[in-house]
């Protein structure tokens, strides 16, 4: 079995080896491919990069942006609202009069451990309004308000802008009192107050500076309505009878002078 397996396996090579001849081979004729068409490089052709060669995108290039200096507005071309009191004019006025240091913080503390006493006002209306704010550097001043020894408002801390708080009057003298709690940033505690009556005139109106546990008093006398157009007629009748008495007395110094004899 073996030998018959054997023979057949070389029998092709002993065919080929009687035969001698080769076997020829098949020529292929040369096919020349065409050159692609070298097109100069476009935004669509990947380009090529290297070491030497850093990125650079082209596609996605911007401009730097160019920082313009920013614009400031001219002297004295500002949009803000202007106060209609000219508080510094007031202030001077206030702070030289009881020879007090103009600049909040400055000078010597102890010159504002004192009550200030403003006078007696009068005035016909039942319910009056305290306007109230701090005219110099808004540092958290606070202060409490006092009628006839009792506790009207507890706590209020004064703004740039005013505020206003209203209450009644007894028929006689009513004794206010404005109490300074703190000094804020700055001492002392200062602040700018006005009392109108029940048809917005003024009463009275000034400026404080205190230090802490002080406090401003006034004292605002209630009278009967009508009392006070009856003083004012009064009073020009007043007026009258002195300027009547001043030209009797004129005229006659004048016919003294006239019946003197002459040299």
């Amino acid at each position: 079995m073996k030998n018959i397996i054997l023979i057949a396996v070389l029998l092709p090579f002993i065919g080929l080896a009687q035969d001698g001849k080769p076997i020829k081979s098949v020529a292929i004729p040369r096919v020349d491919l065409p050159k692609p068409d070298e097109k100069p490089e476009t935004s669509t052709t990947a380009p090529q990069y290297s070491l030497s060669k850093p990125f650079e995108p082209k596609k996605f290039k911007f401009p730097s942006k160019v920082y313009e200096e920013p614009k400031t507005a001219s002297p004295g071309m500002t949009n803000q609202p202007k106060s209609d009191l000219n508080v510094g004019k007031q202030y001077a006025e206030k702070m030289n009069k009881s020879n007090v240091i103009t600049k909040e913080g400055s000078g010597d503390s102890k010159e504002f451990r004192r009550d200030m006493y403003f006078g007696e006002f009068v005035t016909e209306s039942a319910t009056i309004s305290l306007s109230y704010r701090d005219f110099g550097e808004v540092d958290a001043d606070r202060i409490r308000i006092w009628i006839d020894g009792k506790l009207l408002s507890e706590f209020l801390e004064l703004d740039g802008l005013s505020k206003k708080i209203y209450f009644g009057l007894i028929e006689g003298v009513n004794f206010i009192e404005i109490e300074a709690l703190n000094e804020g940033a700055l001492f002392p505690n200062t602040g700018e107050f006005g009392f109108y009556d029940e048809n917005n005139k003024v009463i009275t109106q000034d400026l404080w500076g205190l230090s802490t546990g002080f406090k401003a008093k006034f004292n605002i006398r209630r009278v009967p309505k009508g009392t006070l157009s009856k003083n004012k007629l009064e009073m020009k009748e007043k007026m009258k009878e002195v300027e009547t008495k001043q030209q009797v007395k004129n005229t006659d110094t004048d016919q003294k002078e006239t019946e003197k004899p002459s040299n």
